[in-house]
């Protein structure tokens, strides 16, 4: 899969134009877009300034394989780095979260208990109290990981 963004777009329309064709498995040129026929997305992407430079993306991975929630959470990283846009995303996928986001907020019942960037904010303590389970978190070279600590011991 290739992308290219049209130069027209804003940089948070790319975002919405690149996510939604990986995640629909398209190519996107500045021709213009073909299908190849894999998969769809259940996330809505809203673009919340009128500059388009914030844009808000609910879930954009959920309902992806690996390689195009991989593929899409780069493509965001991309184009807000290079374009300077910042982007919301709310994601459950904490490892993801891990590393593909500079921030991250915790919340509760709808209230945050902890916010930061990831290494920060991803206590095995805090974590463990929202989502009921026992957790790990390690540290490393590459960033955070999160795991539930009853996968360690199946």
């Amino acid at each position: 899969m290739r992308h290219r963004m049209a130069r027209a777009l804003s940089p948070a329309a790319a975002i919405t134009a690149v996510s939604t064709a990986s995640a629909c498995g398209t190519v996107v040129t500045e021709d213009g877009a073909q299908d190849t026929g894999s998969g769809t997305s259940d996330g809505a992407i809203t673009v919340v300034d009128d500059a388009g430079r914030t844009v808000e993306l609910d879930e954009p991975t959920s309902a992806l394989d690996l390689r195009y929630q991989i593929e899409t959470l780069q493509i965001v990283r991309s184009v807000t780095r290079e374009e300077g846009v910042t982007a919301l995303i709310a994601i459950h996928d904490l490892n993801h979260a891990a590393h593909f986001c500079d921030q991250a907020v915790l919340l509760d019942g709808g209230r945050v208990v902890a916010d930061g960037p990831p290494a920060e904010a991803f206590d095995a303590a805090v974590l463990s109290r929202v989502y009921g389970l026992d957790v790990r978190v390690t540290r490393g070279e590459l960033g955070v990981e999160v795991r539930p600590s009853a996968l360690e011991a199946a």
